[in-house]
């Protein structure tokens, strides 16, 4: 860093501890004896209004005033808003041979919900019928309204839908019945007021509904725990409780089991993240617990789909059934209509659909997809894409056939699962390959509906994957994006992505999560890309995944240590010229690595993050991840919480690099009195510390392309400054 730069930051530093240690004099009466930064988890407070507006003009006033940050922002804008930019996971919706889009622009920056037939999807034809205009809802009402697509909630006849409104992106939302072929409102309709909640149809004129209409009828985690059966034309707080869970679960919430000849809601009780019950609501038998896996991670998030009378589970965990054991990581098909007949007993009614090889690991989220007629198990090699097509032969057996790719890359479901069509929509993409739209049909080789134009000079870049020794010999995969015939010589600055948690797997993607289309800026620089996939994540499988909880968490750290020091020793770059980046539970991450190893990082930008691990349960839905972290108020998990917490470890004598914090007002899953305190206490301690906490966008700190592109840019701007200050270009 040059001496103008070293100066600068030293007296930012020391104006920043000097406004720490004010505004701590000024609000030390609303703080724990034991935390005299608890007063920062006060979001509607003056004082706290008042710190967060302070360090937001500090912060934005130094990286808009670097050198790029206008040509930055534009050419983030112009990614976001480009006419051929294809969609990511969750941005579409596909349902009854319908696709469902949210199109933004600068005239119109919440979205217009619109559909096009999926035949149609992806060409430059496409004769698209506008639905709802989002702005106008939230001008007419004055909300900063934003509909989440996976949150629409379809009627059995695809006739009419629930659309799910959230102000400023935050998890709450407000549903309102739409009718899909008047285009309008119903009147007299199906409305909620704001508040947590999920909804299924069980028919034309009743909805199974659990949402959180006073305090006590939340889960210490803030999510509903009463599921009520609630009829057209009554009132909702009088609509009968078919089921009520404990206050210490994480939720309880309406599902569906469904494919095209079927369906069913069933209600789900999540005691954790990765374990529940599920019931079936009979008219005959009344509430039956079905006999599944304990382990049922993704049930409420995507539903359960199958073909015909067969519904798929993947599982978690290995599943003991009437003497026989399915195992985990492998797909299994249940005769859902059999065991609610059985009396939820799975003996007799459970097969094997599809068994994963051992280096195999089926995605979370989009790893079963159902059309029509064809199971795809959405499959990592080696954390490379494998995609599976399964259907049912002339015998009655499951078959499976390859799904050829077009490359060693990424394949993501964009449209979720439409049991009722043949063609189901998916991304391909790689670090370097933009994405591709693909259309699949059982039998058929994917066609290509759409491409994203490459960035310019892609072919003077290669990926490489390689592994790394952890400390017990397990072998840890990254991947290295860089200049062809770079030269090993340890002067590269590298940026590395990763999570390392909940079993979500981390793939080659054009653009991750959080910071945008980065990497192939950051590589015009100069600077190398790295992917990181520790255990904690889902690369691998659940075993992978839980070696690396609880009490063994250090585990996700100690494996990026070997990384990077595997990228040293091979001569990419050297110690100092590491910066890491992640978001939630990566922000966390991104928070312990720093404060662990200064020594390996000279950069850290921390996103939406929990950071706080003595009180992580006490906010929010903090309740609902002690099943991945452990219970602070139990000694075993308080001691391995506290030896990895960033909070608790901040040092005042140790030499970190500049860390950057960043989350948003409207964020109700993580708070944001995480990287409010961890960066008080920076700045009070005397480490040289960046914050910015954007005023909408929930969990994701944007609702729109110019939110997005100004965090994009700035992100880009701190890690630049960071670690190219020295590098001549």
């Amino acid at each position: 860093m040059t001496t103008t730069s070293s100066r600068r930051n030293f007296l930012r530093t020391l104006n920043m501890a000097a406004s720490a240690i004010f505004m701590f004099s000024l609000n030390v009466h609303a703080s724990d004896d034991s935390d005299p930064y608890q007063w920062l988890e006060n979001t509607g407070s003056a004082d706290v209004i008042e710190w967060v507006e302070s360090q937001n003009k500090e912060t934005v006033e130094q990286l808009t005033k670097e050198p790029g940050f206008d040509q930055l922002r534009a050419r983030f804008l112009s990614l976001y808003q480009s006419d051929d930019r294809l969609p990511g996971f969750g941005e579409l919706r596909q349902h009854r041979g319908m696709v469902y889009a949210l199109e933004q622009s600068t005239e119109h920056p919440r979205g217009v919900l619109r559909r096009v037939s999926v035949e149609s999807y992806g060409r430059s034809s496409a004769p698209w019928e506008v639905l709802v205009d989002i702005d106008a809802i939230a001008d007419e009402e004055g909300k900063n309204w934003y509909t989440p697509l996976f949150r629409l909630s379809f009627s059995p006849d695809g006739s009419r839908v629930l659309l799910g409104l959230s102000d400023g992106g935050s998890e709450a939302i407000s549903y309102r019945e739409f009718d899909l072929h008047k285009r309008e409102f119903v009147k007299g309709g199906f409305s909620t007021p704001v508040a947590r909640q999920f909804a299924v149809w069980e028919n034309e004129n009743t909805l199974q509904i659990a949402i959180v209409l006073a305090s006590d009828e939340a889960t210490e985690s803030g999510y509903p725990r009463i599921v009520r059966r609630w009829q057209r034309g009554t009132d909702l707080r009088s609509a009968q409780s078919v089921y009520e869970g404990s206050r210490s679960h994480v939720l309880i919430a309406p599902t569906i089991a469904s494919s095209a000849s079927y369906s069913k809601p069933l209600i789900l009780d999540a005691k954790t993240f990765s374990e529940g019950s599920v019931y079936a609501v009979d008219d005959q038998k009344g509430l039956v617990k079905l006999e599944f896996p304990q382990e049922v991670m993704d049930f409420a998030w995507v539903g359960l789909h199958g073909i015909d009378q067969t519904i798929f589970l993947s599982l978690q965990a290995d599943w003991a059934v009437g003497g026989q054991v399915f195992r985990a990581g492998d797909v299994v098909g249940v005769n859902l209509r059999k065991i609610i007949a059985q009396g939820g007993k799975s003996a007799g009614a459970v097969e094997t659909v599809y068994s994963s090889a051992e280096n195999q690991a089926i995605r979370l989220n989009d790893g079963v997809v159902v059309s029509k007629d064809t199971l795809l198990v959405n499959a990592l090699c080696d954390v490379i894409s494998c995609l599976k097509s399964i259907a049912l032969d002339d015998k009655g057996s499951w078959v499976t056939q390859d799904v050829q790719l077009p490359g060693q890359g990424t394949v993501n479901a964009v449209g979720g699962t439409d049991v009722y069509s043949p063609v189901s929509l998916w991304t391909y993409e790689s670090f370097l390959t933009a994405p591709q739209l693909l259309a699949i049909e059982q039998n058929a080789a994917p066609t290509v509906r759409a491409q994203q134009v490459p960035f310019d000079g892609h072919e003077e870049f290669e990926t490489t994957q390689m592994f790394a020794l952890a400390k017990d010999g397990t072998k840890i995969p990254y991947f290295v994006v860089h200049k062809k015939r770079l030269k090993l010589d340890g002067s590269s600055p590298v940026v590395m992505y990763g999570y390392g948690g909940f079993g979500l797997s981390v793939p080659a993607s054009y653009e991750p999560r959080y910071i945008g289309p980065f990497h192939d800026i950051w590589l015009k620089q100069g600077g190398i890309f790295v992917s990181v996939n520790p255990r904690g994540g889902g690369e691998y499988g659940p075993k992978w995944y839980s070696v690396a909880k609880r009490q063994t968490r250090q585990t996700v750290y100690d494996d990026i240590y070997a990384v990077t020091e595997d990228l040293i020793q091979r001569g990419f770059t050297a110690k100092g010229k590491v910066g890491f980046v992640g978001g939630s539970n990566g922000g966390l991450t991104a928070g312990v690595v720093v404060t662990q190893r200064p020594d390996l990082f000279g950069a850290s930008v921390s996103l939406v993050p929990l950071l706080d691990m003595m009180r992580f349960h006490k906010l929010l839905a903090g309740a609902s991840w002690m099943d991945e972290y452990g219970n602070p108020e139990v000694d075993a998990d308080r001691e391995a919480l506290l030896g990895y917490s960033p909070y608790q470890n901040i040092d005042v004598d140790a030499k970190y690099p500049e860390i950057f914090f960043m989350t948003s007002t409207q964020d109700d899953h993580v708070h944001p009195g995480h990287a409010r305190k961890m960066a008080a206490k920076m700045m009070a301690s005397g480490h040289p510390t960046l914050f910015y906490e954007a005023k909408e966008g929930g969990h994701a700190m944007a609702v729109n392309d110019e939110g997005r592109a100004f965090n994009s840019a700035m992100i880009t701007s701190y890690f630049i400054r960071q670690l190219m200050t020295t590098r001549d270009h």
